[in-house]
């Protein structure tokens, strides 16, 4: 289930951006919100709806190789997938980019070919996939 994070205001951890807990655990000063994480699940579901591929396997360097500059960072939610819903309490899915935190900046057709070549190489490392309602096709 994806956490909200805070950002420490005393000066204790300088260059920590976030972290799980809304106050230091060192001092005890209370940080502001700083919107909201995947776990380590939700990264992996991400990771197949957005490359149609299982998240852990042998095809890895392959499909990281072949899809590496092909997307780039949602602006909207700064790459977290997540926005702040009633009032900072609870998430959505980003609108821009579907909660994948990332956006493609190839076509659909490059997608499909490159994710073919994955599975052409490793038969079983593909996941249920379709390109998401509303994604841009570059």
């Amino acid at each position: 289930m994806p956490g909200k994070l805070w950002r420490p205001t005393c000066g204790c951890w300088p260059n920590l951006v976030g972290q799980g807990s809304p106050r230091c655990d060192r001092c005890g000063k209370r940080g502001v919100p700083a919107g909201w994480q995947y776990g380590l699940i939700e990264l992996m579901g991400v990771y197949a709806r957005l490359r149609g591929l299982k998240p852990l396997g042998d095809h890895r360097p392959l499909a990281d190789k072949l899809f590496k500059g092909t997307t780039t960072k949602c602006l909207r939610c700064n790459g977290s997938g997540l926005l702040d819903a009633k009032r900072g309490k609870t998430w959505i899915d980003c609108p821009d980019c579907r909660g994948l935190r990332h956006v493609y900046i190839i076509s659909r057709e490059e997608v499909e070919a490159i994710r073919q070549k994955v599975l052409d190489a490793y038969p079983n490392a593909g996941a249920p996939w379709t390109w998401p309602p509303g994604y841009s096709d570059s």
